[in-house]
């Protein structure tokens, strides 16, 4: 899986709103039914050769690189393990 299906955002007038479709937008769906504590959640992040963008480096999917940190800040605010 390519990195922005992990995690995407996509542009409504003018403001980003995480893509439903990524892994953290069906996660944040899920997890909205759950009564007590929060979901096991966890990303791991490396960069390797193999051709996949950190979430979206690469402007892959329309993922623009301007969104990596503030990607990463919502992931650890969110209490995602990272």
């Amino acid at each position: 899986m390519r990195s922005p299906g992990q995690f995407s955002y996509v542009e409504k007038d003018g403001q980003l709103e995480i893509d439903p479709n990524s892994a953290v937008g069906i996660w944040l769906a899920f997890n909205k039914g759950i009564r007590t504590g929060q979901a096991a959640r966890r990303f791991a992040c490396c960069r390797c050769g193999c051709g996949h963008a950190f979430f979206g480096e690469k402007g892959i999917d329309g993922q623009k690189t301007a969104w990596r940190l503030k990607k990463v800040r919502f992931l650890a605010e969110q209490g995602f393990e990272l």
